[in-house]
């Protein structure tokens, strides 16, 4: 308890009556920095529980931010696999198609070589029925020619020889 001080109140003792004025104003002092501590701590206490539903907000939206976040990142993780895969898939198929074609080089190549050697025996047949041809108008030519000397001759024998 604090020490109640008595007033001077000059040369005289305080009176009863004094003493309880003091000690009532004293006591309303007293309650009066009570409540406004109270109320200090009260609005205090207001600003720490307001503050802390504000915290408890950003946490709430920081946690549905981050299972976003999660859905997205899976979301994102299924979508990488299946491009990986469809990507793998199309390789596959590049690395067919690219054998394919190299065979069809291949193909093309004996096939020009077959072609090259086709024009090379076609020719080689023409020349040599373009040979044949004219041996067989040679030779004919030269049949022709022994037959009109055997005609020839055979008139002339038959001119000469009534019994031909």
């Amino acid at each position: 308890h604090p020490s109640i001080s008595l007033p001077v109140l000059g040369d005289r003792d305080p009176t009863p009556n004094d003493l309880v004025e003091r000690i009532t104003k004293e006591s309303i002092e007293r309650e009066a920095n009570l409540n406004k501590k109270l109320e200090e701590a009260v609005s205090n206490a207001l600003r720490d529980s307001e503050a802390k539903e504000e915290l408890l907000r950003e946490r709430d939206a920081a946690l549905r931010a981050a299972e976003q976040a999660r859905r997205e990142k899976e979301e994102a993780q299924k979508l990488y696999e299946d491009c990986s895969a469809a990507l793998s898939a199309k390789q596959v198929e590049c690395d067919e198609h690219i054998l394919t074609i190299n065979e069809n080089r291949k193909s093309i190549s004996h096939l020009k070589t077959a072609n090259a050697r086709l024009r090379f025996t076609r020719d080689a047949a023409l020349e040599s029925k373009k040979d044949i041809l004219d041996s067989i108008s040679d030779a004919l030519e030269h049949s022709s020619r022994k037959d009109s000397s055997k005609i020839s001759m055979f008139s002339e024998k038959e001119m000469h020889d009534p019994d031909i």
